[in-house]
């Protein structure tokens, strides 16, 4: 059997064969093929068309998001802004006060100190007192130790006594 040299029997025997083949696939596979594939042509394109609407959905988030950091931001900076001045405020109050207790605490201090001086002096002038008297009793006591001084003195005091009267 030569495979080249085919008899024109066969030859029209195997065209027949061949389109009853053809024929057979077209009604049994051809129909449930394109069917298969416009199935799949429309997924595919159902698919698509959502990655698109997706996509679109996307952009549109992204934008939005964009917005609400936006606006996020400036609310923050808005309330930094609002600390700020309000930490300016409480500052400068707490100065304000902090000054008018020190000048309070210095006044304070001042009319202390000036007590103080005040009772220091009282206390030296008492002291000195006290030691004027202990100083000219001594004086006197030994001064006046014998009877003639002691009468002698009082004859001066009763004499300067009779001149203030007199006067």
């Amino acid at each position: 059997m030569n495979l080249l040299n085919h008899d024109q029997g066969y030859f029209f025997w195997e065209i027949i064969i061949f389109f009853i083949f053809i024929v057979l696939l077209k009604k049994a596979v051809w129909k449930p093929v394109t069917t298969y594939l416009n199935e799949r042509r429309n997924v595919i394109s159902d698919s698509l068309a959502s990655i698109e609407n997706l996509r679109v959905a996307v952009d549109q988030l992204k934008k939005e998001t964009e917005l609400l950091n936006k606006k996020t931001l400036d609310e923050i900076s808005a309330l930094q802004k609002d600390t700020k001045e309000f930490n300016d405020k409480i500052l400068s109050e707490a100065k304000i006060k902090a000054k008018l207790n020190y000048d309070l605490i210095i006044e304070d201090a001042l009319l202390y100190i000036q007590k103080l001086k005040v009772d220091a002096i009282v206390e030296i002038k008492n002291k000195t007192g006290i030691l004027v008297i202990e100083m000219a009793d001594k004086v006197l006591r030994k001064e006046l130790a014998e009877p003639g001084k002691q009468e002698e003195l009082s004859k001066r005091l009763i004499e300067k006594i009779e001149l203030k009267v007199n006067k």
